[in-house]
């Protein structure tokens, strides 16, 4: 198993188990935090810098955000678009 799966593994597994989408949110970008795409090819690249970007859009509504503590500040509609796009870039680095 790659650490790639074996991170997306884990992300599915907060993502089933996490109650809140706070900590469903925090978690699972603590598990992509510090993982190396750099060999991966470039379409895999590309969804993932669409994905973060897509995360960065959002956070920037909200510039007081700091730290994880903060994350009670973002809406529910948010946070649902970036679980939403969570789940998509693991969808994609497991099939594409």
């Amino acid at each position: 198993m790659t650490e790639i799966e074996m991170r997306i593994n884990t992300i599915t597994h907060i993502l089933a188990t996490e109650p809140s989408k706070i900590g469903k949110m925090a978690k699972s970008l603590q598990a992509l935090h510090g993982l190396d795409f750099t060999h991966l090819n470039n379409k895999k690249k590309n969804s993932i810098y669409k994905h973060m970007t897509d995360y960065n859009k959002i956070m920037e509504k909200y510039p007081t955000i700091k730290t994880q503590d903060d994350y009670h500040l973002i809406s529910d509609i948010d946070l649902s678009k970036i679980l939403k796009s969570i789940q998509q870039l693991c969808i994609k680095l497991l099939i594409d």
